[in-house]
């Protein structure tokens, strides 16, 4: 759809990229979307994560990194989602230790085996719940403001699955 007079722009892009990261997981971008009105870019994408693990922590932040780059926004804001009700997104450090850390302190806090009325995965419905299923990172010069040490980590708390996280980018 383009409407030259009212500025705007919207175009839809089928992007496929597979790789595989060092710890054999799957991770492909399935559909990337791009509008723009008035200079202001809308730039959406869902992005499949293959898990390992039943509880941990994966990085995702040169997924999303490189989905910001594609939007072509210079300066605004990058959102990303989890659409799964038993899987969370956080920024962390990510350091091997302090993973293995937070998920040991979040199990014991909600412990897999617990006695729950919901028998199937209580703890990964508990958990998600107190960690959001999204975050927003500001985006300067065409990347995502992230601080030294910060890296952005889907939390797997149900299982191997596959995951999939939008991650939608507004701005200039």
């Amino acid at each position: 759809m383009v409407a030259g007079d009212q500025g705007l722009y919207h175009s839809t892009v089928m992007t496929w990229v597979e790789t595989t990261d060092v710890e054999s997981r799957y991770i492909k971008t399935i559909f990337a979307e791009h509008s723009s009105f008035y200079g202001m870019v809308v730039h959406q994408e869902s992005i499949k994560v293959s898990t390992g693990k039943r509880i941990g922590m994966i990085d995702v932040t040169q997924q999303v990194k490189e989905a910001v780059a594609r939007s072509r926004v210079k300066r605004g804001l990058a959102s990303v989602w989890v659409c799964h009700t038993s899987a969370s997104i956080t920024v962390n450090e990510n350091n091997r230790v302090l993973l293995e850390d937070i998920i040991e302190n979040l199990t014991r806090l909600v412990p897999v085996d617990g006695e729950y009325g919901h028998r199937d995965n209580a703890h990964a419905h508990i958990l998600s719940a107190l960690i959001k299923p999204n975050v927003e990172i500001p985006v300067s010069e065409g990347k995502p403001g992230l601080g030294t040490f910060q890296s952005i980590l889907l939390v797997e708390f149900d299982g191997p699955r596959e995951r999939t996280m939008t991650v939608t980018v507004l701005g200039e």
